[in-house]
């Protein structure tokens, strides 16, 4: 997931870069989200954003996702296991809240039964989905993000 894109880098988390300044729709969603929250020191205070494959994947030019191809996901899987091992190693907590139903939860909750890198799993819809899709519903889908998140907080 694209959380945070070179305008985002800068305006909200003061990281300057030279990469070439155009917006991306989940990252819209997530500093919306954010800012909601209280700001990027406040979130990064209390989360941590990373992503189940922290690379990306292209296919004939397009976005394509680690769970959308079988042989794709026996390749990654010794990859993607380690990474997720290594964040949980540096802080990540026993809840993790999955942007990303459907697919991505599916494979997800297999490699963590599997592995048992979390006792708690809550997912949400993906910041692009909404974006894209369900724009007209955003203020209904930052109440639920605030919900979940603002639980896990409090479980923790």
């Amino acid at each position: 997931m694209e959380a945070t894109d070179p305008i985002s880098l800068e305006k909200f988390c003061g990281i300057n870069n030279t990469f070439l300044k155009r917006r991306e729709l989940s990252s819209e969603f997530i500093y919306t989200f954010i800012n909601e929250w209280g700001g990027a020191n406040a979130f990064y205070h209390d989360f941590f954003l990373s992503a189940v494959s922290p690379i990306g994947f292209i296919r004939d030019g397009a976005n394509y996702n680690y769970y959308d191809d079988g042989d794709l996901l026996r390749i990654m899987k010794p990859f993607i296991v380690r990474t997720l091992q290594q964040q949980c190693s540096f802080g990540a907590k026993g809840t993790v809240i999955l942007l990303g139903i459907g697919k991505n939860q599916q494979k997800f909750i297999e490699l963590n039964s599997e592995f048992g890198f979390f006792k708690n799993v809550f997912a949400l819809e993906h910041p692009r989905f909404i974006m894209q899709y369900r724009r007209k519903y955003l203020k209904d889908y930052l109440k639920r993000y605030h919900e979940v998140f603002s639980q896990v907080l409090r479980a923790s």
